[in-house]
């Protein structure tokens, strides 16, 4: 059988062909994830974001169990984290982003969020919850990590990638919550309370202050860190509410 021979113009034609698709992908890439300066994409991106996860979490719960706190007891990887808070992380985050379309993870730690330190629009510097967090990047160049405690779990994401925008709580880094310890069926912003769930029963997360009833004020303060530590979830609720960025215009500019 005869081999077939390619030419070198050929071979250079394929290269260049190569070349060019990955730069096509980059510039689409580059044009989904560059950095966001104007309140109307934000708005929408934190929407978009938002509905993404509470669809990854609906579809975990068929696939895992509604009670979040079966994920981390089962199948877990002893050898992939250190710590039982980090084989929770570990465990959430994985069944979490399953329903997600991720095109590249990160683990604990690792560079899927800026490697700067992330502040508060009062200009506060704040700790990096990256190194504990579990991380992805989204396919559409949205950031999302996972950290968890003894009662609840974050979920941060950072609208514009970790190459991009201004690193800064309730500008381009947004978070929501879930307690591992009762049935869920939404993610939680907002300043919260959370009742424990019957065993038998599938219950969603009660919000006892839902952003409904807080006032803009208090979103917004809470958002910023006045008289107390930033809360990222509650910027994420002034912005769902809202549907705009008012308190952080200055900064957007």
């Amino acid at each position: 059988m005869k081999q077939k021979k390619y030419s070198a113009n050929a071979l250079v034609g394929f290269i260049v062909f190569i070349a060019v698709g990955v730069l096509l992908y980059n510039f689409f890439i580059n044009s989904q994830t560059g950095p966001v300066t104007d309140e109307q994409t934000t708005v929408k991106r934190v929407n978009e974001t938002y509905k993404m996860l509470n669809d990854a979490l609906a579809q975990a719960i068929l696939g895992h169990g509604v009670r979040i706190e079966q994920w981390y007891t089962d199948n877990t990887d002893e050898n992939a984290a250190n710590t039982n808070l980090d084989r929770k992380t570990l465990r959430i985050a994985q069944n979490l982003f399953e329903g997600l379309q991720i095109s590249k993870t990160c683990g604990i730690g690792g560079n899927c969020f800026s490697m700067a330190q992330p502040s508060s629009i009062l200009g506060l510097k704040l700790k990096p919850f990256r190194n504990k967090s579990y991380n992805a990047i989204m396919s559409n160049g949205v950031s999302v990590g996972v950290i968890c405690n003894e009662v609840y779990c974050t979920i941060y994401f950072d609208i514009d990638g970790p190459k991009n925008g201004k690193n800064i709580y309730g500008v381009d880094i947004f978070s929501v919550m879930l307690n591992p310890g009762v049935s869920i069926k939404k993610l939680v912003t907002g300043t919260t309370e959370i009742n424990d769930a019957d065993e038998n029963e599938s219950t969603e997360v009660t919000e006892t202050n839902k952003p409904n009833e807080i006032s803009d004020t208090e979103l917004e303060n809470a958002c910023k860190g006045v008289g107390k530590a930033p809360d990222s979830n509650s910027c994420t609720a002034y912005v769902l509410k809202n549907q705009n960025l008012s308190y952080a215009r200055n900064i957007l500019k």
